[in-house]
């Protein structure tokens, strides 16, 4: 019976650690990142505005720009990422 009980208050007392991390993570002012910066990160290059990106249009802007282009596309409708 001692077993359960102890077992209980392991259960209960990781349960509130990991609601106050995900609480801490959530309500930490600049922590996050913003979708620019991650569009930004993920791209070895700056990425390119191109209003109503399309695969081959942001290839076509990537080779003008860059010279080259190796698996480049839209991050979104109006941002063109070049990975080389």
């Amino acid at each position: 019976m001692q077993e359960l009980a102890t077992y209980h208050l392991t259960t209960m007392k990781n349960s509130y650690l990991l609601l106050l991390l995900v609480s801490f993570l959530i309500l930490s002012p600049g922590l996050g990142i913003k979708t620019g910066e991650l569009a930004e990160a993920a791209c070895m290059m700056s990425p390119i505005h191109l209003p109503n990106c399309s695969h081959e249009a942001c290839v076509q802007s990537c080779v003008e720009k860059y010279g080259e282009c190796i698996n480049g596309g839209c991050i979104d409708y109006q941002t063109c990422c070049c990975r080389f």
